[in-house]
């Protein structure tokens, strides 16, 4: 008979775990997957948020979302917080491994690293020589996405000012791009942190 989930939410969680006294330890108390398959599984997700985040309206935040794991993936990155830092600043090391999610954030990662490795030269290809049939694609995928994410919406009726000035917004902050825009440092800085917070947004 499988395990209860409650059983196995319990186990993986670094609250239980109590001072591990060896790295192996650390690393198997942090929540994560642990087969292969699991590995694996994860793998493929990032690899598809890795190629939706390439593709210029759609998020790898989506993705995540419409594959399970958008939770998952909020939780991961909410480990890494003050009381990680504190602890290794105490030099607790171990202890710090035990509550990173770093084995879902390695897998993850990787998959989203080989992505965007792999099919930026032909997305640069795509809309350089099909710009059109490239962007239709693109159109579509955005649809499907609003579509998606609109079935997880309960009351539609009372989302409907926020869906408006949501729409507006994002259509000022688009006639707001100047045509040559800087390429300071600070300017590539601050344009890196939009690009990742819409990365996590589905």
């Amino acid at each position: 008979m499988p395990p209860d989930s409650k059983e196995i939410s319990k186990e993986n969680d670094p609250s239980t775990i109590t001072r591990p006294t060896t790295w192996t330890e650390s690393w198997m108390a942090s929540p994560g997957p642990v087969t292969v398959a699991e590995h694996l599984n994860l793998f493929i997700k990032g690899l598809g948020m890795g190629t939706a985040d390439i593709v210029p309206g759609v998020s790898g935040g989506t993705i995540a979302f419409i594959t399970g794991i958008y939770h998952s993936l909020l939780t991961a990155i909410s480990s890494i917080n003050g009381k990680l830092f504190r602890q290794a600043l105490r030099l607790r090391f171990k202890e710090a491994l035990a509550e990173l999610h770093l084995r879902f954030l390695i897998t993850l990662v990787s998959g989203i690293a080989v992505a965007l490795i792999s099919t930026a030269h032909l997305m640069h290809y795509l809309l350089t020589e099909h710009p059109v049939p490239t962007w239709s694609i693109f159109f579509g995928l955005i649809t499907a996405s609003i579509l998606v994410v609109g079935h997880s919406i309960n009351n539609r009726v009372t989302s409907f000012p926020a869906l408006a000035l949501g729409t507006l917004l994002a259509y000022g902050i688009t006639g707001l791009i100047p045509l040559h825009t800087p390429e300071e440092p600070w300017y590539i800085f601050f344009s890196g942190m939009i690009a990742i917070c819409a990365m996590i947004l589905p």
